[in-house]
């Protein structure tokens, strides 16, 4: 068996990012259930999204999440790891926008 990638034991929280309308949410939904299985210990936020403005950005920033999942190929949520400070930053490879 293959170890994960990102220690989860080491993960107190994370968020799931999917933008998109709120109707997408439940896509967000099995990522979410398979953190919480594979570590029961962290709090997994979800947060679904059409617009994300800069006052979002700050509220988001006090959990201090370890771990942010980016279920779209999207730049913006990759960015938002950033922002977010999170240690570990999870998402699809797209060419030429780094690892």
């Amino acid at each position: 068996m293959v170890s994960d990638a990102v220690p989860l034991r080491e993960c107190g929280r994370a968020l799931v990012v999917k933008p998109g309308p709120q109707g997408e949410a439940q896509l967000a939904a099995p990522v979410v259930a398979l953190l919480k299985a594979r570590a029961p210990h962290m709090e997994v936020d979800a947060l679904v999204y059409s617009t994300l403005g800069w006052g979002r950005i700050v509220q988001l920033r006090k959990p201090r999440y370890d771990l942010l999942v980016n279920l779209s190929d999207e730049p913006r949520p990759a960015w938002l790891g950033r922002l977010l400070g999170a240690r570990w930053r999870v998402g699809p490879a797209v060419a030429g926008r780094g690892r």
